[in-house]
């Protein structure tokens, strides 16, 4: 199983750390830090303004864990941004003047950068959420801040702004790191909370109530998963004065059997074999469970691909995979919940964050072993990184139509001296000529995907290495939405299993595949769920027996099929 208990790093003459983090039953070995990887959900912010870094520690490829307490943080320029090392705050990184700056973790000897760019935009407006707050006595209430900048971009304002209430004997709001914009409820009455960032300000009423908890509500209820999956549950109180509330994040979680699946403070469950569990949330006195049931197999086994050996370009990068094979004989896509590692991490890195698992980076010349550790398994591909010269790009499609707001995935290969070819698509920086006809994602997940905006044609073009561009040309036509169809129009599916569906969306001037635009949905994702609609639009996971109608939806169209999951 994957403990979700990380120990204290220890200095025993070099750094060591606890090793036990997929199986409760492994001994506490103790294993050295060979790499850290930063990440932030920005790389760019509006000065005077903050985001949170985060560091991952990878333990010899055998399990990572957040150090971002525990590393030394830097910046290479104060003067542009500051970075926190005090206890609540560690981590934070305060915008002071536009530039760009380098943003270093270190745990002994143990480094790894961040690029942020600060920006000159200024605030233009600050908005306030929730509008209309209520909340019963002794119970809390988050409040966040956004705001929009001259830029036309917007960010989480919740850590920066000056939080105040009125009569804070009724409510009072935190400006404690960690915890800003956390409303304690503690008297009848009602207060306005107010927040402040750079002369502006905004403020919403809220209201406390007398009310009393009287039952908890927990969703989905009764539920089923498969094994090694993740699925949020939610509590909502339900109070004397017949109001509800959410309190997902305010309960006490629990699961009455870890070994089957485990569930954290925010209501995430982690499915990790199959059997029965009781998932319980418990506040004020009050306490409510539902059943959870948990199918597809046990892991036997992991493959990764692309299979080895593996070659790759210095200064590029490609996407792992990891299949997990399980007891029922399904396999599935476990790429997130592995540890991934790189034997040689001057050759090469591979990202353990969220989001980017198994995203590999070919930095120098060399060879190195990649691996994908989960449990007892830990399957390896052999790579070669080498500096070929690089002679031209060509871009596939060449001179595909679409219809306006669809889209359409390009890719870009990459021929090298020695006639060596290489997919680039994650390293080349995309454009289009012409983006009121169709823009194109240049960042995951949508790198390289062209939107049809209007009628017209634009040339995408593809740049990386210092050779000329590739390009295609992208025809954009207009027509009117007249249907949608499912294929296979009939689906059986066993627990555990996957099937991959595609819709084809039929134009009054023609049709098109439109499986990565569609919103897939499932009226009962225990019995079936799209798992993963960003890497894998339409790939249907059956969880548990039953029958049921999936639906894809689009430009006000609609199609279902039926699954019938054994």
């Amino acid at each position: 199983m994957r403990f979700r208990l990380w120990f204290p790093v220890l200095l025993l003459g070099l750094l060591t750390g606890c090793g036990s983090s997929n199986d409760a039953t492994r001994s506490n070995n103790f294993l050295p830090l060979t790499a850290i990887e930063v990440t932030s959900n920005l790389s760019q912010i509006a000065n005077l303004t903050s985001a949170q870094l985060t560091a991952v520690g990878n333990f010899s490829g055998q399990f990572t864990r957040d150090i971002t307490a525990e590393v030394t943080w830097s910046s290479s320029d104060p003067a542009i941004a500051t970075v926190d090392n005090q206890p609540g705050s560690v981590g934070r990184v305060t915008a002071v003047a536009p530039g760009t700056v380098t943003l270093t973790a270190d745990l002994d000897g143990v480094t790894a950068d961040f690029l942020l760019t600060v920006s000159n935009a200024t605030i233009s407006t600050l908005t306030l959420s929730p509008l209309t707050p209520s909340a019963a006595k002794g119970l809390t209430r988050q409040f966040t801040a956004t705001g929009t900048f001259s830029d036309a971009t917007s960010q989480d304002l919740t850590s920066d702004v000056s939080w105040s209430s009125t009569v804070p004997t009724v409510a009072a709001i935190s400006n404690s790191r960690g915890s800003e914009g956390l409303v304690s409820a503690l008297l009848e009455g009602t207060t306005d909370i107010s927040a402040t960032f750079d002369g502006l300000t905004a403020s919403t009423t809220m209201t406390v109530t007398a009310a009393v908890l009287q039952s908890l509500a927990l969703a989905p209820q009764n539920a089923a998963m498969v094994s090694l999956s993740m699925r949020s549950f939610t509590a909502t109180g339900s109070f004397s004065d017949e109001t509800s509330q959410d309190l997902t994040a305010q309960v006490a979680w629990s699961s009455t059997d870890a070994t089957v699946a485990e569930i954290d403070a925010a209501g995430v469950v982690t499915s990790l074999k199959s059997g029965q569990t009781t998932i319980s949330a418990a506040l004020n006195g009050v306490n409510a469970g539902t059943g959870l049931k948990v199918t597809g197999g046990d892991l036997t086994g992991i493959s990764i691909t692309p299979v080895s050996p593996l070659s790759l370009v210095a200064g590029t990068r490609a996407q792992l995979t990891a299949t997990g094979q399980f007891s029922n004989n399904t396999s599935r896509d476990i790429t997130s919940l592995v540890t991934w590692n790189s034997g040689t991490q001057a050759v090469a890195s591979i990202s353990n964050v969220s989001g980017l698992q198994g995203r590999l980076s070919a930095l120098t010349q060399g060879t190195s072993t990649i691996t994908a550790t989960y449990d007892t398994f830990s399957p390896s591909v052999s790579l070669t990184v080498s500096t070929p010269v690089l002679n031209r790009l060509d871009i596939s499609p060449a001179a595909p139509i679409i219809f306006a707001g669809t889209t359409r995935a390009f890719t870009v290969t990459g021929t090298f001296a020695g006639n060596v070819t290489q997919d680039l698509t994650l390293d080349a920086a995309w454009s289009s000529s012409n983006s009121a006809v169709a823009g194109i994602g240049a960042v995951d997940p949508i790198r390289g995907v062209a939107t049809g905006v209007a009628a017209g044609q634009t040339t995408i073009s593809a740049a990386f290495g210092g050779v000329p561009d590739g390009t295609a040309t992208l025809a954009v036509q207009t027509a009117t939405l007249q249907s949608l169809s499912i294929v296979p129009q009939t689906v059986s599916v066993s627990s555990g299993a996957t099937v991959q569906l595609a819709v084809t969306a039929t134009y009054s001037g023609g049709s098109q595949d439109v499986s990565a635009d569609v919103t897939w949905s499932s009226p009962d994702e225990s019995v079936a769920a799209f798992l993963d609609s960003v890497r894998h639009p339409g790939l249907l996971t059956g969880v548990d027996v039953g029958t049921l109608d999936v639906q894809a939806a689009f430009g006000g169209q609609t199609a279902t099929v039926t699954v019938n999951v054994q």
